[in-house]
This record gives C-alpha cells, sequence and structure tokens, in this order.
C-alpha cells in the first residue's frame, strides 16, 4: 500500500488514521466511517463511482483513485488539477489539469482523451447521466464546454457574462444548467448548446444539483440554498443553513432515493476556517440535519446512488466515506 493508510473512525470523532479529534459532532453510528489518508493535505475534489468501490480525488500533483473497502491505492496520474468525476455506469474517469480536461478508462486505468478549449483554469466537470458526453466549466475563462466522450470531439463551447462556478445536468441528460459569479442561472440544450433560459438570482452562485428533470438546488455565496423550478423560471423557496453567520455553500448532492440534499457551507474567517456538514429533505421545508462540523475546509462531496454511500473530500489529508 503506497503512502495510504486506512482506519475506522471511533467514537468522539476520533479518526482511527491520524488519532485526531477532526470532528466535533459524527453521525448516530460513527463506526461506519470509513477514512482514507492521502499523503496530501491539499485535497481539491473528490468522487465515488455509483456502487461505491472506487474513490477518486484530485491533490496538488495528481489524480488518485482508490478502493473504497481496504484503501488500496490502484491508479495514479501524475498532474494536479481542481476537478473530478465519474461517469453513472462508472467506466469512465474524468479529472481537470489546469487548462485541459483528461477522460481514464477505468477498468485498464488508462487515458483515453486528453481534451483542450478552455484558456483558463477549469473549475467544474459532470457527465450527462448516459456517460456519452461530458460537460466542462472554466472559472476564469468564462466558458463552458461539452465533449463526446467516445471520440473526444467538442459538439459545443458558450462564453459567459460571470466567471463559470458551478454546472449541474438533468437527470434526462437533456439540459445542462451552468451558474456564475453573477448569480445567472443558464438552462442549456445539451444537443444544441443552446441557452433556453437565464434566471437572475442576483446573488452569485457556488455550487448546483440537479433535481429530475427541472428542479435545481443552488447553493450561494451568502449562505443561502435555493430550489429551483427551471421548467418556470423560478425560486420557489430558499433556506439559510447558518443564519445569520456568514458562511458560503461550496457544495451539493443530491440523492435521489433518499430524497435528500447534501450540502457543505464553509465560513472563512481568515486565517480561521471551518465547514459543516449538512442534510435537508428534498423539498427543504424540513428542518436541517446537521451531520458533520470540522475546523477546516472539506473539499468536495459526492453520492453513490446505489450504495447509499457519500464521500467527503477531508478532514486533513483524509477522504471520508460514511
Amino acid at each position: 500500500m503506497k503512502n495510504l493508510v486506512i482506519g475506522f473512525a471511533v467514537l468522539m470523532g476520533v479518526w482511527g488514521c491520524n488519532g485526531r479529534s477532526d470532528a466535533l459532532h459524527t453521525m448516530q453510528d460513527p463506526t461506519q466511517h470509513l477514512a482514507l489518508a492521502t499523503d496530501h493535505k491539499g485535497m481539491h475534489d473528490v468522487a465515488i463511482c455509483q456502487d461505491g468501490q472506487l474513490v477518486a480525488a484530485m491533490l496538488p500533483d495528481a489524480m488518485i483513485m482508490l478502493d473504497a473497502t481496504d484503501g488500496r491505492e490502484i491508479w495514479r496520474e501524475a498532474g494536479g488539477g481542481t476537478a473530478i468525476a465519474f461517469s453513472e455506469d462508472g467506466k469512465l474517469l474524468a479529472w481537470a489539469a489546469r487548462h485541459g480536461v483528461s477522460v481514464g478508462d477505468v477498468a485498464s486505468r488508462s487515458v483515453r482523451f486528453a481534451l483542450f478549449g478552455h484558456t483558463d483554469y477549469i473549475s467544474s466537470l459532470c457527465f450527462t447521466p448516459d456517460g456519452r458526453r461530458l460537460i466542462s466549466a472554466s472559472m476564469s475563462g468564462c466558458s463552458v464546454i461539452l465533449w463526446e466522450t467516445s471520440t473526444g470531439e467538442k459538439v459545443w463551447e458558450i462564453e459567459t457574462e460571470g466567471l463559470v462556478t458551478a454546472i449541474a445536468v438533468s437527470s434526462d441528460g437533456e439540459t445542462v444548467y451552468c451558474g456564475d459569479t453573477l448569480g445567472n442561472i443558464l438552462c442549456i440544450t445539451t444537443i444544441s448548446g443552446e441557452t433556453s433560459r437565464k434566471l437572475e438570482s442576483g446573488i452569485s452562485v457556488t455550487s448546483m444539483a440537479a433535481m429530475g428533470k427541472n428542479y435545481l438546488f443552488v447553493g450561494n455565496e451568502a449562505g443561502g440554498i435555493s430550489l429551483v423550478d427551471m421548467a418556470q423560471g423560478k425560486i420557489e423557496h430558499t433556506v439559510w443553513p447558518d443564519w445569520p453567520r456568514k458562511t458560503v455553500i461550496t457544495s451539493l448532492a443530491y440523492q435521489p432515493r433518499l430524497k435528500r440534499l447534501l450540502y457543505i457551507s464553509t465560513k472563512f474567517e481568515l486565517p480561521e476556517v471551518s465547514s459543516k456538514v449538512g442534510e435537508y429533505a428534498a423539498d427543504l421545508a424540513s428542518p436541517q440535519k446537521v451531520l458533520f462540523e470540522f475546523p477546516e475546509s472539506i473539499k468536495g462531496i459526492g453520492v453513490a446512488e446505489q450504495a447509499s454511500k457519500v464521500v467527503l473530500g477531508g478532514p486533513g489529508s483524509n477522504i471520508t466515506i460514511f
């Protein structure tokens, strides 16, 4: 096992892999935590395949893929980046490294394509549900590109008014959602790349998660989470998990089977940074449930719908699965 330690979390939030009390609150059954310690503290993003057997992470100098059951590192590619995603069928893994995107074959642990088209760092990646297309977004480059995963061909590219901070795809794969720093939320037709609807939320978008064909959860820089009906172009409900504290909703993930929304809210009071992981019911009407609080930043959240597992990028150099 190269540069990797595996451990189970024990009571009171003490992580078996490093002996630190990072978690202030744990779930009701903390023994179900699995903490995989990487050899870097500067993790940027994490992902988990749908069957829950594999996890992947973007580190400052590499992409790594691990066996989620025992923590073995089974694939590593040099070159750090900012975003990573599995296709829904688990056959493909995409990761962003500087201006390019690598698309790899999970079974053979090999790079299939290196895709170049953005002029600046890539901030977000996501696959369509059928895995046939990959969407990448560049925050500084103000651009969104759709790629064919079978050929590596660029199908379309659009430029946005603000810096692109989040993207998501509808459950039927027909619509790409895009959010920017100006608070714009765009509906883009997957096939043509045409913008079918634009909603101005007025607050910088920081994260997104699609629910079904027409609904979208949107996190913002003021610490709010909105449920948006994109078919009608209106915000149905907004909650503020940490009001009146100033936080940013840095990540969102929706679990259709459990009908719950998971979120990460991060408080930046430099030099101090802290994160909270919580959940809401899909309608955002029920009170939130706080799952964890960490005295540091948590980098990314992913869900394995088939296995009902969740992965977090953190605390520290850990990849936490619960």
